[in-house]
């Protein structure tokens, strides 16, 4: 039961709904702490340290994530040690105080899970080392896991993980002022067969954003549907582009 919440969880936070992802989190919590330690205890407890982390909590992600170290130490699991070691790390490296710290953890989790073959847990460090440094611009920084994840994507067939980076890849080419190659990009992601939310809300906000500056008809609603799918989310890192691209794009018309 608690392995089967868990996994709804993340299935659910990848369609975009924070709601009831974080109720099946809590859910497998539920059910499983009063039970030995054990591999699905220690991932129930990473999976929410991680639901944490894309919400901004920063104490409850370090919480739950050491609660989750701890327990795959214990019972020798280096696949939820690497995942554990991922949420702790990106929520550290989204300070600038403790950046280093969060970089080191979360390259330590790339290593555990290339040298055992965890090829979405390889996916997951390359995204968040990537867009960590898109976020904070830091093009320079983010190069490396980008290229490096969309490679490692492409060749063990992880969809998911694989247009999340190409819907950033868009983005870095959008900041850079790569329009043409950026838009071009975000509708090669919109055009894959059943986008997760999370996936499309990026390419939206890139296609839109570039079409409201070049004053293309139509590029409101794509912001207008970005809004909508983001919200949903709950997520700073979802809303905020798209609230800053629709404020943007009412300062262009004068409202």
């Amino acid at each position: 039961m608690g392995y089967c919440m868990r996994l709804l969880s993340r299935l659910w936070w990848f369609e975009g709904n924070r709601e009831v992802s974080e109720n099946f989190g809590r859910q497998a919590i539920e059910v499983l702490e009063n039970q030995p330690s054990s591999n699905t205890k220690a991932m129930a407890y990473s999976n929410m340290a991680q639901l944490r982390m894309v919400s901004n909590d920063t104490v409850e992600c370090i919480y739950w994530g050491k609660k989750a170290i701890a327990i795959a130490k214990e019972v020798n699991d280096e696949g939820t040690l690497a995942h554990a070691l991922n949420c702790v790390g990106t929520v550290y490296m989204k300070d600038a105080s403790s950046i280093k710290k969060g970089i080191g953890m979360l390259q330590h989790s790339l290593e555990i899970a290339l040298k055992n073959g965890y090829h979405d847990h390889v996916a997951r460090a390359y995204t968040n080392l990537a867009c960590l440094a898109i976020r904070s611009r830091n093009y320079q920084l983010a190069e490396s896991p980008l290229q490096e994840g969309r490679a490692y994507c492409a060749e063990h067939n992880l969809d998911s993980w694989g247009t999340y980076l190409d819907a950033w890849q868009a983005y870095i080419k959008f900041e850079q002022g790569s329009w043409d190659a950026a838009a071009e990009e975000a509708r090669r992601v919109l055009n894959h067969f059943r986008l997760s939310t999370v996936v499309k809300i990026t390419a939206l906000v890139v296609l839109g954003w570039i079409g409201v500056r070049r004053g293309d008809p139509g590029s409101e609603r794509i912001l207008d549907e970005a809004r909508t799918l983001a919200l949903a989310t709950g997520e700073l890192q979802r809303i905020a582009p798209v609230a800053a691209a629709r404020a943007e794009a009412a300062w262009l018309r004068g409202d």
